[in-house]
């Protein structure tokens, strides 16, 4: 797969299957750890850092920003506790 098409999947993913998984997630029909397996397998699909302008690698900093950002507020809404006293965590 050329850098391109690999940077394409994460936009494609980004915008079709996070809002979607994230709703499985939220509604309990999914678990947090099987978002992050199939962030996994996308995130194979990344070209290396060589292949990626400066102007693509800015937006896959936006869009894994994203992702990460779901990731941290699963886990924080899983124990809502820990996540008033230190969001960090989780």
């Amino acid at each position: 797969m050329s850098g391109s098409a690999g940077l394409s999947a994460v936009s494609e993913w980004t915008v079709t299957e996070l809002p979607r998984l994230n709703s499985r997630v939220l509604a309990g029909a999914m678990e947090v750890d099987e978002l992050i397996r199939r962030m996994n397998v996308v995130l194979t699909l990344l070209p290396s850092a060589e292949e990626v302008t400066r102007t693509e690698a800015m937006r896959l900093i936006v869009e894994l920003g994203m992702w990460g950002s779901s990731v941290a507020r699963h886990y924080q809404n899983l124990d809502q506790g820990l996540a008033k006293t230190d969001p960090s965590v989780g």
